[in-house]
């Protein structure tokens, strides 16, 4: 059966001859699935591929073991006591290149310390995470500009509060003097 030929139909459409290493191979590649028909030289009529895969010859290649998709969340360390921030990484595209240098090292600027996720990014999810590492950024800027504000509004209100009592001060030995 090895120099058997094959023919497939798919989505009503037929295509072949075919070596059974060919078939294999289209399985594998997934340009087949065992739903598509297939008929050879001696069968009686056209079969799901899946009835008669086991005959058909070639190496079958074993799917891939799981892998470990990379990380699934990253930390942001703030530089003051604010605590840290763990952003949720979306899942990766099959087709997504690695992320850039550039976004590694902007990643890096934005208190990620730990190398491992970073090397495993892809560019889509880096770009995510330098959007929602900005944005807490930015709320990280806003969390501290108040602090400053709310410092420097308590000098100016202690001299205001004096300025006044003395204000009211002398108003009360004027009317006590005139």
């Amino acid at each position: 059966m090895t120099s058997a030929n094959y023919f497939v139909a798919v989505d009503g459409k037929t295509s072949g001859p075919f070596k059974g290493q060919q078939i294999r191979n289209k399985l594998n590649q997934g340009k087949l699935v065992e739903s598509d028909f297939i008929w050879r030289e001696g069968m009686k009529e056209w079969l799901p591929l899946s009835e008669i895969v086991g005959e058909i010859p070639g190496t079958s290649v074993p799917a891939l073991p799981e892998q470990d998709s990379g990380p699934h969340s990253m930390l942001m360390e703030h530089p003051n006591e604010l605590p840290p921030t763990e952003v949720e990484i979306p899942p990766k595209g099959i087709y997504e290149p690695p992320a850039t240098l550039s976004q590694k090292n902007t990643l890096m600027k934005f208190g990620c310390k730990n190398p491992e996720p970073l090397r495993r990014l892809g560019r889509d999810q880096a770009s995510f995470m330098i959007n929602a590492f900005e944005e807490d950024t930015l709320a990280f800027v806003q969390y501290e500009g108040g602090k400053q504000r709310e410092k420097s509004a308590k000098p100016a209100f202690t001299i205001a509060v004096i300025l006044f009592v003395l204000a009211l001060l002398a108003a009360i030995v004027y009317a006590f003097t005139n």
